[in-house]
C-alpha cells in the first residue's frame, strides 16, 4: 500500500488492508509489503514474504527483481500501451 493510501485509512491494522497492484514497484513491494505474489501470464508463480522469497531464490544480495526474473524468465519491462497487453493477453489464451 502506498503511503498516499496508508494515510487515508489510519485507523485500520494491517491485517485489514490488502492491496493488489500490477506493477507495483518491486522496492516498495520489498519495503511494505508482508506478503508479494509473483504472477506471470496470468498465473502466480510464487507467493511468500519478500524475505522467503528472495532466500529461495539467492543469497543475501538476492532483490526482488532477481526472484521476478526467477520465477517469470523474462526482465522488468515498462512501458507499452492497452493494445499492446490486450494483444499479449489473447495470444496467451490462445496458446494455452
Amino acid at each position: 500500500m502506498k503511503l498516499e493510501e496508508r494515510k487515508k485509512y489510519p485507523q485500520t491494522s494491517a491485517q485489514d488492508r490488502s492491496s493488489v497492484e500490477r506493477a507495483f514497484p518491486l522496492r516498495e513491494a520489498d519495503s511494505l509489503c508482508q506478503r508479494v505474489a509473483i504472477m506471470h501470464l496470468g498465473k502466480i508463480m510464487a507467493m511468500d514474504t519478500p524475505s522467503e522469497l528472495k532466500a529461495g531464490v539467492g543469497g543475501p544480495e538476492t532483490t526482488l527483481e532477481d526472484v521476478f526474473m526467477y520465477y517469470t524468465g523474462n526482465t522488468l519491462e515498462t512501458g507499452g500501451t492497452y493494445r499492446d497487453t490486450a494483444r499479449t493477453r489473447r495470444a496467451a489464451r490462445r496458446l494455452g
